[in-house]
Formats: C-alpha cells, structure tokens, sequence
C-alpha cells in the first residue's frame, strides 16, 4: 500500500528544485508510517493474520469471526488484535 501512495501521490518538486512544504510534511509522514509497518512485521500475531488476509483477499482490518474460525484462530487474542489494528490505522489515517 505505501508503495503505491509513494508512486502516484507524492507532492515532489521538480528536478533541482527545493521540495516544496507539501512534499517535506508527506516525507515526514511517510516516515512515521514506515516506523509502524516495521513494528506490525515484527508482531507474529499480525504476520499470522495478514497471511489469513492473503489467503482471503481481505485487508486485515477487515477480517471477521467467521473468517477467523475457518482459520481456526477465533480466539479472544486474534480478535483482540484485530480490533487493535483497526484502532491503529484509524489513528494513523487520521494523522495522530
């Protein structure tokens, strides 16, 4: 996903020019965004479920109980961590 943000939507200035203010604030968030992909890849809960939304062309915030199950890891912890990833992108995609 963020390589597809950074190929059509970044706000760069031309070629020897200084980057504009917009391009230096979307650089900065491209970076806290990067920090936290970083932190996901290292949660072997999280890689567990993003292979289950691999498998189910289902974004990960996405993912149901049923789904779940079919997977057999409807658990309070999976769901747990469903719920804190869609907590997590709401805060992230609001910019906080």
């Amino acid at each position: 996903m963020l390589g597809i943000v950074c190929q059509n939507y970044r706000p760069y200035s031309r070629i020897g020019e200084e980057n504009t203010q917009s391009a230096k604030r979307f650089s900065q968030r491209f970076r806290e965004l990067n920090e936290h992909a970083k932190l996901l890849a290292s949660d072997p809960d999280y890689n567990q479920l993003a292979t289950i939304s691999e498998t189910e062309k289902t974004p990960v915030i996405a993912l149901t109980s049923s789904i779940l199950v079919k997977h057999k890891i409807n658990t309070p912890q999976y769901q747990q961590k469903v719920e804190d990833f869609q907590n997590e992108c709401g805060r992230l995609f609001k910019g906080y």
